[in-house]
């Protein structure tokens, strides 16, 4: 049978033994699951024991490149990773932007990667020339050095998952980056690379990728780009990536500072760090993955100034300002500085930063002193920020429980957990005090952790200001909802975010699935009708955007299975103390958590009643926030929902 959009190959790596296989793709798993995160997920659950070692040999990586990566369609560069995150134990799907597409043409749609090296290695993809190569020259290297390394050796055409310093150091809140841009994995990826003494996986492949109809796929290509073209924005995303949002999230208190309790002045603020002043210290050059039509991604250099003359990047350029520049009150330059450090040792900013921030809270109130550190923290102390970062990868003294993010440093410091903002050990961007958008509570319900698979098409609820009426219209475009979920969502001009978030999630994860991006600019053009005609036209296996958005349930469904079984539950989704009992402080104001139309301050019983409401869309039991028996056999998991039944868990 002649398969088309898929490769067809399923590559299988044993790094204890040093096996190498291939096997033929099940072209009904990739009907039922569509590719990408929807067929890891369903190997990762027959792979991962329930209870092993994320830093152990047993935990797989396993890679998939989505349905449509490598074919004409625009934005379809997704890869996904799956694995079981050391960080808090969650079983998950990371993705990012590259790699994927070369993966199809090499003639594999997934890798599946077992056990560990005893010796540094990296893992060579050249369409049938697959090897495990000796790693030890480029081990040691930053992320940057080690992907220069091996480009000059295989040359400019590769792509490549890279760990730092950081993966190799087990760090847990490490990642690994995509051709030295894209973030892969925050939750502690790189240290399951870095357990396996996996440096870096490259890929180069030269077979292209057969298409069912190509000429309808370049009429829908055709279609696309002209929604593209038509952006009134796009201009500014090219130019400023997600940097282009950074003066009206400081003006809705998105980027907050003291351990998330302020949002720092507005006017004062951008005239800092908004958009003006970094372009006059930051020179940008657009940056696009493959298939990218809106190059939001950013190669930045710095222009004058300390560190003039840096070069780096940033998947998000605001990262600079909003996670080092504006909580700890130093310069642009600076900034971007300690961005780059981060980026070179593979590091999440989200985490790393935060934590940081957090111990120069702790050490003010004295749960945590400067002998214990090491070190004297305090703000507007950039060289603190690098020392802090240093002692991190090197995992030196007290830092070594730093490295292990949240949970290292609650569990280390006595009294810590009161001061922390986190959700299943992970640091948010989205804090639903500023804006309880879907966005925000769908950090929360994430089963891996506070990741950002609900976010919505523009206009995003991450900013406040969106009228009801305008959401309604979006959700009829964008995610075909029928009329009694929008009942249920939609009534006396609000919207319940509980009820909403679970269709904007599963129509994140089937994007995941094809290999979709749906960051603003690109999930913007496409809505599941789309999407579902682009995969027919491609693969030759009809599709509808009912089924579309029922096979994202599933994956996501199957996910949360897999977490089940690890003991996950509703106490793990629950708001963060913080957001119930205290405000943001933004002169003079108090954000208090309300709904999103700021009309209504909401309870810890308003919280656990959006948390019902989204239990009882999903069709879970509200009160244990595990998927029913009922809900896992109808949309096609009934082996699954047997598996739980047997362990106890079902009832």
């Amino acid at each position: 049978m002649e398969l088309y959009g898929y490769a067809g190959k399923v590559l299988r790596i044993d790094l204890n033994s040093g096996s190498i296989s291939k096997e033929n793709l099940d072209v009904e798993m990739a009907r039922d699951y569509l590719g990408g995160q929807g067929i890891n997920t369903r190997l990762a659950y027959d792979i991962i024991e329930p209870g092993i070692d994320p830093l152990g040999p047993e935990n797989p990586i396993i890679l998939g490149a989505g349905a449509l990566s490598g074919a004409l369609v625009i934005g379809s560069s997704k890869l996904s990773a799956t694995t079981k995150f050391p960080l808090n134990g969650a079983i998950g799907t990371a993705v990012a932007c590259g790699f994927a597409p070369q993966l199809k043409w090499a003639g594999y749609d997934n890798v599946v990667i077992t056990g560990a090296s005893g010796e540094p290695v990296y893992l060579q993809i050249f369409d049938d020339d697959v090897r495990i190569s000796d790693a030890s020259d480029i081990w040691g290297k930053d992320i940057f050095e080690a992907t220069d390394a091996l480009r000059e050796k295989h040359g400019d055409d590769i792509s490549v998952i890279c760990i730092g310093q950081a993966g190799e150091a087990l760090l847990k809140i490490s990642l690994a980056l995509v051709d030295k841009m894209s973030h892969l994995g925050r939750g502690g990826f790189g240290a399951v690379m870095g357990s396996k003494k996996l440096k870096a996986i490259v890929v180069q492949g030269t077979r292209g990728v057969k298409m069912a109809d190509p000429e309808l796929v370049q009429r829908i290509l055709e279609f696309v780009m002209g929604r593209a073209l038509t952006d009134r924005n796009r201009e500014r995303w090219i130019q400023y990536g997600l940097m282009g949002v950074a003066d009206a999230w400081i003006d809705n208190a998105v980027l907050l500072r003291d351990n998330k309790r302020e949002g720092p002045p507005p006017e004062e603020t951008k005239a800092t760090y908004g958009l003006k002043p970094w372009s006059e210290v930051v020179e940008t050059t657009p940056w696009a993955g493959p298939s990218c039509i809106t190059c939001d991604k950013n190669i930045i250099r710095i222009r004058k100034g300390k560190f003039a003359g840096l070069e780096t990047t940033a998947s998000v350029p605001i990262s600079s300002s909003g996670y080092f520049g504006i909580p700890f009150r130093i310069d642009i330059n600076s900034a971007v500085k300690c961005h780059d450090l981060f980026q070179r040792y593979g590091i999440d900013e989200l985490d790393g930063a935060y934590l940081i921030e957090l111990l120069i809270e702790l050490q003010d109130k004295g749960l945590v002193t400067s002998e214990q550190l090491g070190m004297e923290l305090k703000l507007g102390d950039a060289e603190a920020v690098m020392q802090a970062t240093e002692k991190m990868v090197k995992r030196e003294g007290f830092w070594d429980s730093v490295a292990d993010g949240i949970p290292g440093v609650v569990g280390k410091i006595e009294g810590a957990s009161k001061h922390v903002v986190q959700q299943k050990g992970m640091a948010h961007v989205m804090d639903g005090r500023a804006c309880m958008g879907i966005e925000a509570f769908g950090y929360l319900t994430n089963p891996r952790g506070a990741q950002t698979f609900s976010l919505v098409r523009t206009p995003a609820t991450a900013l406040p200001g969106v009228p009801t009426e305008l959401l309604q219209g979006l959700v009829n475009t964008h995610y075909q909802l029928g009329a009694g979920a929008q009942k249920r969502i939609f009534h006396d001009g609000k919207w319940n975010v509980g009820r909403i978030t679970p269709h904007i999630e599963n129509h994140n994860t089937a994007c995941n699935c094809v290999g979709l991006c749906y960051r603003f600019f690109i999930g913007r053009i496409y809505n599941a009708v789309t999407i579902a005609a682009a995969y027919s036209a491609v693969t030759g296996i009809p599709l509808t955007a009912e089924k579309f958005q029922r096979i994202g349930e599933r994956v996501y469904n199957l996910q949360k299975a897999a977490n089940v079984r690890e003991g996950f539950s509703r106490k793990d989704d629950s708001f963060p103390e913080r957001w119930l009992t205290e405000p943001i402080k933004q002169e003079g104001r108090e954000l208090w958590l309300q709904d999103y139309t700021k009309t209504d301050r909401l309870t810890r019983e308003d919280a656990e009643a959006l948390l019902d409401a989204y239990y009882e869309e999903r069709g879970w039991d509200p009160k244990s926030g595990i998927p029913t028996k009922e809900k896992l056999v109808s949309p096609g998991l009934k082996d699954f929902a047997a598996d739980l039944e047997a362990r106890g868990i079902l009832t």
